[in-house]
């Protein structure tokens, strides 16, 4: 039997859509991935939605209770080694301080999809503005 939960997703990476079968943890590349799902200062976090490094997720203090949603610009962490212990290249959600540049919180979702979709389309722009082999300001084709 599928649930809901069980059922495939489609998420937009990179511009191009993908249908996923499971949760992913690692990238391609090695990144650990933003989970869908997480536990942060007492709250449930539920990813609805995701286009490249901008993500929507519904946020709840306790199961039933009223959700707030928070659109985000996923960072991307380096490898690094804390305290002796080395942990892998990794996406995580925006500093606290990042809040209102990276990070936006809404009561309603018809609010947070609407800046979820412009935060998404103008990353989809920056990406195809400039051919990556391209210089700024030259005439390439």
């Amino acid at each position: 039997m599928t649930t809901k939960d069980d059922a495939p997703r489609r998420v937009t990476v990179n511009g191009a859509q993908t249908e996923l079968q499971e949760h992913p943890t690692t990238a391609a590349h090695g990144v650990k991935l933003l989970p869908t799902t997480f536990k942060s200062g007492g709250f449930q976090f539920r990813q609805l939605d995701r286009a490249g490094q901008v993500a929507l997720f519904e946020k709840r203090k306790r199961p039933g209770g009223a959700p707030s949603f928070e659109v985000v610009k996923i960072r991307q962490l380096p490898a690094r080694k804390v305290f002796g212990v080395n942990y892998p290249p990794s996406e995580a959600m925006p500093a606290t301080e990042s809040w209102g540049t990276s990070g936006w919180t809404y009561c309603d979702v018809d609010g947070a999809r609407e800046k979820f979709r412009a935060l998404a389309e103008a990353q989809e722009r920056a990406a195809f503005s400039t051919h990556p082999h391209e210089k700024p300001g030259s005439n390439a084709p």
